[in-house]
């Protein structure tokens, strides 16, 4: 690489970090995806400290949002979307990997949100919302309208699948599934799709 050409990665990079350092919200989390449920404080935290855990500019910022997310925990183990939504697998994943990156978590609390991952594992995947969630409760539905929302999907599966791993779960026979899963799902171009998101950048 020229140093021409790394100056520009360097200054991008900076920039980068000062746009997210700017873009937290007042309780230093990151908040995105606005919707009627109001912003993705707990799945956006957790998936965007993780993600800019590996930027130094950002130790501190992500070290206050982890620390944020941590009384946001819910009875059941889990985190939420955000405060005003039902815990679910999908966001409690991405908060497991961001306290990955920091030493802010409690031992306890890691073992009740893994224990809350699990419960939501089968012999082909994870799952974003289990029974025990409530989500019908919350959005006025009934059991059979949110089936979809309770079947296994695979960018829920790998993200948990990693957090699992990354806490040291090993040898445990939903994972082994889901590693399986997500091998023999990959298409013949690489890619994996995924049911939450259009197209396959995500997921994959």
């Amino acid at each position: 690489m020229s140093p021409y050409v790394g100056a520009q990665l360097d200054a991008a990079i900076a920039a980068a970090a000062s746009y997210l350092a700017d873009a937290r919200s007042p309780d230093r989390l990151w908040l995105d995806f606005g919707k009627r449920a109001g912003g993705s404080g707990d799945f956006g935290g957790g998936c965007i400290a993780f993600a800019a855990a590996a930027s130094g500019a950002l130790r501190e910022a992500v070290r206050d949002c982890t620390h944020a997310l941590l009384p946001r925990q819910r009875t059941s183990g889990g985190w939420a979307f955000n405060e005003r939504v039902p815990p679910d697998c999908d966001s409690t994943a991405w908060v497991l990997l961001a306290m990955g990156t920091t030493t802010v978590s409690k031992p306890s609390m890691v073992l009740r949100a893994l224990q809350y991952l699990l419960r939501h594992g089968s012999d082909d995947g994870f799952a974003t919302y289990a029974r025990e969630d409530g989500i019908e409760r919350y959005i006025g539905a009934l059991p059979e309208q949110t089936a979809g929302w309770r079947g296994t999907h695979l960018c829920v599966t790998a993200a948990t699948t990693h957090a699992l791993l990354l806490h040291g779960v090993f040898d445990d026979a939903r994972v082994r599934s889901a590693i399986a899963t997500l091998r023999d799902a990959q298409s013949s171009d690489g890619l994996w799709t995924s049911y939450w998101w259009q197209g396959s950048a995500y997921a994959t």
